[in-house]
């Protein structure tokens, strides 16, 4: 219990607007989690730091993060979850100024089928998120640009998306 109450802590900082201290508590429920090998716990951990990272304006931390959640999701089959923390790293990455990034990861995860799903943190689908930070991203790259990414992101498969981001973690997967 100790790890969803670490969790439920992490989620008062952030609605308070502390996203220092929800980055302090999050990283615990991640180490107690890996600690007593409880893979949920340190997947809906990370995409809670990721989350608190983005608030703080720590742009990378955010990207790990997600991407750390992603190999926990990638580990336990969770395959909404994997799209839904691809979505995230999409996010991310126009935060970053990589739109065309963005883009194509975004067009992945909406070519797969299972993006019509939700996943245990999001309040809308896999879908509804990722074709809200579409059209966003979408909308400061040029018509080509954006037409270029989006097609190479729908005839890559999601596995190999996946595989690519988690490639970037230390020590590769």
């Amino acid at each position: 219990f100790m790890t969803w109450n670490l969790y439920l802590q992490a989620m008062i900082a952030s609605i308070e607007q502390r996203p220092h201290d929800a980055i302090e508590l999050y990283a615990r429920q991640v180490s107690r989690s890996r600690e007593i090998g409880y893979r949920r716990g340190t997947m809906v951990a990370l995409e809670g730091l990721g989350r608190a990272s983005i608030a703080a304006e720590q742009l990378e931390a955010a990207e790990t993060a997600f991407i750390e959640s992603l190999a926990a999701a990638e580990e336990t089959g969770m395959v909404p979850d994997m799209l839904g923390m691809m979505t995230k790293v999409a996010n991310v990455r126009g935060l970053m100024g990589r739109g065309e990034e963005a883009v194509e990861l975004l067009a992945t995860v909406l070519a797969e089928p299972m993006s019509a799903r939700g996943t245990m943190s999001d309040t809308v689908t896999i879908e509804e998120m990722a074709t809200s930070f579409l059209d966003g991203w979408g909308a400061r790259l040029e018509p080509e640009e954006f037409s270029a990414a989006r097609a190479r992101g729908t005839s890559r498969p999601y596995e190999v998306a996946a595989k690519e981001l988690l490639q970037t973690l230390p020590g590769g997967r």
